[in-house]
């Protein structure tokens, strides 16, 4: 089974234990991405992270293909590279026409339908993590607030946001992502 996986974030710079063939394709589909997640609360080590974000605007992702041979693999590969819950791996099937979208639904499935055209992969998996910033921070996500949060995080906090921002794919060119970059780089 040809399945892709698609990036935008630490998946691309740091793969680590995520199955693929070790090449990123730059055409990938164009999703709506943000800094917009304060991730690492569990283990008290927040970070600002890519994550789809309704209503954003939409970067183009990059993909890789798995080398697993079965959807459920490539998911639970996935999961296991992200250390996340199952339900948080998003999935197409092409072939049964059916997945598991959490978010935008009609709008990324339609841009999976068309992304994959001339691709002619069975299925695609992602991270399909949400949004939380405003939720874990209790202000709307903006420069300032962000600016903000950031001066919240510990040394090891604020080294690993900006290294994690810093790694990220020069492609992936998402709301605030050159003032968050600027923030990082006066470490006020």
């Amino acid at each position: 089974m040809r399945i892709a996986i698609f990036g935008w974030g630490s998946l691309i710079h740091s793969p680590g234990s995520l199955a693929h063939t070790g090449e990123w394709y730059i055409d990938g589909p164009f999703l709506p991405i943000g800094f917009t997640r304060i991730s690492g609360i569990r283990e008290n080590a927040r970070r600002l992270t890519l994550v789809i974000t309704e209503g954003f605007p939409e970067v183009q992702c990059l993909y890789t293909e798995s080398t697993l041979p079965t959807l459920e693999e490539a998911c639970d590969n996935l999961q296991h590279r992200e250390n996340t819950m199952s339900h948080l791996i998003g999935y197409y099937n092409y072939t049964y026409n059916s997945g598991r979208i959490l978010r935008s639904v009609d709008s990324i499935k339609q841009t999976l339908i068309k992304w994959n055209i001339n691709k002619n992969y069975e299925a695609v998996i992602w991270t399909d993590i949400g949004p939380n910033f405003s939720q874990v921070y209790k202000s709307p996500y903006s420069v300032e607030n962000i600016k903000s949060f950031l001066k919240t995080l510990s040394p090891k906090e604020f080294n690993e946001t900006k290294n994690y921002i810093l790694k990220t794919h020069p492609q992936i060119q998402v709301k605030f992502r050159k003032q968050i970059e600027a923030l990082l780089e006066t470490q006020f």
